[in-house]
């Protein structure tokens, strides 16, 4: 009978744990700085070179920074620099042709400008590209004066005047030249419409009367006055309402971001106090603003409907408002403009909510902001007032 050998089991007595630790004890003082000799051999003697005292320095020349040096002046320098008395020599007229770069040909031809034609080198380029360029710009376009109409006004440049005495001398040579044109009306052919005969020709001037108001072009999606009310066209007093009317910008007070249009008109007794207060106003040649009549009586509007607008920007002088006025400046009737320079699209709009229904408006007179900004405009077509 044989007896296996018990495997001794290893325990707990081969784990050791650190009971002593060498903790270093604080130092007794505090820390001190030590000041060590200085090294001199570490320092080394500069000594100029012939190659430090050959190589040239670039010469910073800014405005902004206090250096008011001409260039021109010094060209002496460049000269005992490099030695060449003569300077650069001038470029032949061959090959400055070559040299035209193709951004600058891009770029005048982008302008309107007529400038030289780019040359056919066919030795710098491969010859099925030139084939494909010339057959762009040969050809193709109508050089008639009827496809060249307005084209030449883009073009134009606007005529700068320094002085006030030199630009209304400048206006003054515009309206001689319309005079020696509007002589002979004949010499006026429409570009498009051949059949079609200049029939009397105007002056036209700066309303003055209106020129210190901003106008704005407002497109609507229908027109008001069919869809709300078809006697309007009929009754000259409800036409007047729709020539009154005012449109109110609105916030919905449900959402912040949700902005609109609201159109008021006036009630029909408040329209026929308008419609007297104008005619008032044009007899007895009253400035507008001013207090005319029963103007301290309030005017009641009534709410008609909603509209979503789009403001538009509109290009200087596309949209002007003409009206023919006699004057007495001379034996025609005079045509007096001003320049609309903001637009606006409207939409109609359903209504969600609670709306203002009335609107009450008061004439008052300008307040001296107003006034000056009122001036400002009207120095723009030299009057100071």
């Amino acid at each position: 009978m044989s007896i296996q050998p018990q495997k001794k089991k290893f325990g707990a007595e081969f784990l050791c744990r650190v009971r002593h630790r060498n903790i270093l004890p604080p130092v007794p003082f505090g820390p001190k700085l030590i000041t060590t000799p200085p090294l001199t051999a570490r320092f080394i003697k500069y000594e100029s070179t012939s190659l430090v005292e050959k190589t040239p320095y670039a010469l910073a020349v800014d405005q902004d920074l206090g250096m008011p040096i001409d260039t021109a002046t010094i060209q002496y320098l460049e000269r005992l620099e490099t030695g060449d008395e003569q300077g650069v020599p001038a470029l032949s007229p061959e090959d400055r042709d070559l040299l035209v770069d193709a951004r600058d040909e891009t770029s005048r031809a982008g302008a309107g400008l007529m400038g030289s034609k780019r040359p056919m080198v066919t030795w710098l380029r491969r010859s099925e590209y030139i084939s494909s360029e010339a057959s762009k710009t040969v050809g193709g376009k109508d050089q008639s004066v009827e496809s060249r109409f307005g084209t030449s006004g883009r073009g134009h440049k606007a005529t700068q005047y320094p002085t006030v005495s030199k630009q209304t001398a400048g206006i003054a040579r515009t309206f001689a030249q319309s005079a020696s044109i509007a002589s002979d009306l004949k010499q006026l052919k429409h570009p498009k419409r051949p059949h079609l005969q200049a029939v009397s020709s105007h002056a036209i001037f700066p309303d003055l009367s209106t020129w210190s108001h901003v106008y704005t072009l407002g497109q609507f999606s229908t027109d008001p006055a069919e869809d709300d009310n078809p006697r309007a066209a009929s009754n000259s007093d409800e036409a007047y309402r729709y020539e009154r009317h005012v449109l109110r910008p609105m916030t919905n007070p449900d959402n912040k971001r949700d902005n609109f249009l609201n159109l008021f008109l006036p009630e029909l007794d408040s329209a026929r106090r308008l419609k007297r207060r104008r005619i008032e106003q044009e007899e007895d040649d009253v400035v507008a603003g001013s207090s005319i009549g029963d103007s301290d009586k309030p005017f009641w509007y009534d709410a008609i409907r909603d509209y979503t607008y789009q403001n538009l920007n509109l290009p200087e002088l596309q949209n002007v408002v003409m009206v023919f006025r006699d004057e007495g400046l001379g034996e025609k009737e005079e045509v007096f403009y001003n320049v609309a320079k903001i637009g606006s699209r409207h939409q109609d709009r359903d209504r969600d909510g609670e709306r203002k229904s009335a609107l009450t408006i008061q004439f008052r007179p300008r307040t001296e902001e107003e006034e000056e900004e009122r001036r400002t405009k009207m120095r723009e077509v030299g009057v100071d007032e």
